[in-house]
């Protein structure tokens, strides 16, 4: 073989040793594919934690809150006899046994339920406790706190008064105040009185005759997280997108452990109508 030959045989092979131009660019294109294909499952998969998270969230609000619901009327409390003299002859010391809540909704409640949050403090076990939804017009601007943006919104608000002083049926007590639930679709309180459940309580009223219902039925229901363009497209009334948002719903009935021995406001029927 000349000279020549293997020359141009070696040129040849520089020519076949490279990339061409369009083979780079295919080779860019599927990389950048495959690029775009990892941030967008990266960034689903973010979403989707997000998502999860503010969900548990809002459930685990909403069952904290019912929780502490059922043991705060587990525990009501109505002073009797001696103590009920005691607390008339010093109101200023101890306020009256109240159980009250209307449709509101708003229930006002002595509890021996009450856990002294700070140490070495002298607080007994035995508090008013107050649930009111805001916004509430008739309650102080400290305890309905929200901004413009949030106006529409309601909160599930616990108002606790360990030093039980006197209070009215209808005042909102003063005391410490914590947020339960922050996203509250509808919350809403039924007493039986031996025969129905009823929306209203007060013992202060004469014709409940200062007694504790046996039985208190709580049905709490809350508003689950959304995405921001499932909310934007469910304000503007969107006709794809359905407008009510989702939400949770918990509902138990809690028997009132000081009401025990004592008779129910009304008569039974013949037939117990309040299991369904």
């Amino acid at each position: 073989m000349s000279k020549q030959q293997r020359d141009a045989q070696q040129m040849q092979r520089d020519k076949q040793s490279g990339f061409t131009l369009i083979e780079i660019i295919i080779a860019i294109g599927i990389l950048a594919s495959l690029s775009l294909y990892a941030v967008n499952a990266l960034t689903n998969q973010l979403d989707t934690r997000n998502k999860l998270q503010r969900s548990n969230e809002a459930i685990h609000a909403a069952h904290a809150a019912m929780m502490r619901l059922t043991d705060d009327l587990r525990h009501a409390y109505l002073l009797s006899g001696n103590e009920e003299q005691v607390a008339r002859s010093n109101s200023d010391v101890i306020g009256r046994p109240l159980f009250v809540f209307n449709s509101s909704p708003r229930l006002l409640l002595m509890t021996q339920a009450h856990q002294s949050l700070m140490a070495n403090r002298a607080e007994s076990n035995l508090a008013y406790a107050q649930y009111l939804v805001c916004p509430d017009l008739s309650a102080p601007s400290e305890v309905c706190r929200q901004s413009e943006s949030s106006a529409s919104v309601k909160q599930l608000v616990r108002i606790v008064d360990p030093s039980v002083k006197k209070v009215s049926d209808d005042a909102v007590i003063t005391g410490t105040t914590q947020v339960l639930v922050n996203d509250l679709k509808e919350l809403k309180f039924t007493a039986w009185n031996g025969q129905d459940f009823v929306p209203e309580w007060n013992t202060e009223r004469s014709d409940y005759g200062k007694r504790l219902p046996k039985m208190v039925k709580v049905e709490l229901s809350v508003f689950m997280p959304e995405d921001d363009l499932v909310k934007q497209a469910r304000q503007e009334n969107s006709s794809s997108v359905a407008t009510e948002r989702p939400s949770m719903a918990l509902s138990t009935i809690v028997y009132l452990m000081y009401s025990a021995g004592q008779p129910d406001l009304k008569e039974a029927k013949a037939e117990p109508g309040w299991v369904q």
